[in-house]
């Protein structure tokens, strides 16, 4: 999650430290931590929502049919594709677990993507149907000379442990209108040298204010586009068949 290449649903980028992270794509800089070092940890969580769209039915007394592609736009993995817009790919592992794949930023002279496994659980409730997109693990690779992945893998051996979880929601309300909300979760618990001069507790506080605010630039413009992208199959589902 979507009008910009985000991670959820990124779903989603936070910046501190010498590092970024997105809550769906979990792109990287990572840093050497010291051998005495202290432990800090970076949280935020959101609930964002688009604006309501209408979605005319076929027949104006009658909005079954629009909950009806609504759940079948969530059993898909169109949602999926629209919250991680900015994925290399996105691979269904099973019906509940999906492999993807995002590019990392530049590093000179080697290629970096992140391959990350997210668990689906997709829900049916009375106000439209949801998806919640859990991280199970996430993983780096580099291609290139071999002496600078060397440099990579060694200086990547103390990654930050990134935690996410994004709920995203359909609701249909009395008029038929649709719109979209994201529920959404990051923790980045990291080490850090113990000469920084800057306390724990103050890094924690303007870490955590970081994501937060970095929440509404990533995951809104993702809900968005998802949301843009039903509203598309839902046409196309009730144009007239050609005579």
């Amino acid at each position: 999650m979507l009008t910009k290449a985000i991670p959820i649903f990124v779903l989603l980028l936070a910046n501190a430290n010498g590092f970024s992270t997105g809550i769906f794509g979990l792109q990287k800089h990572r840093t050497r931590v010291a051998a005495s070092a202290k432990k800090i940890t970076f949280e935020a969580k959101k609930v964002l929502r688009t604006d309501a769209a209408e979605v005319p039915p076929k027949d104006p007394r009658d909005h079954t049919s629009t909950r009806a592609l609504l759940d079948e736009y969530f059993e898909s993995d169109l949602p999926l594709k629209a919250i991680f817009s900015d994925a290399l790919s996105v691979e269904p592992l099973s019906s509940a677990e999906y492999r993807v794949v995002l590019p990392m930023s530049a590093f000179p002279g080697i290629k970096v993507t992140s391959s990350n496994r997210f668990h689906v659980t997709r829900k049916a409730t009375d106000s439209g149907p949801s998806m919640e997109i859990k991280l199970i693990d996430s993983k780096d690779k580099a291609t290139g000379p071999k002496v600078l992945v060397a440099i990579f893998d060694a200086a990547n051996a103390g990654a930050p442990k990134t935690s996410s979880a994004n709920i995203v929601s359909a609701n249909l309300d009395d008029e038929g209108r649709v719109s979209l909300s994201s529920d959404v979760f990051l923790r980045i618990e990291l080490e850090i040298p113990s000469w920084v001069p800057i306390p724990a507790d103050i890094l924690q506080t303007r870490g955590s204010k970081a994501l937060e605010a970095l929440l509404n630039t990533d995951v809104k413009p993702k809900l968005e586009m998802c949301l843009a992208d039903f509203l598309e199959e839902a046409k196309q589902s009730k144009a007239p068949s050609p005579s």
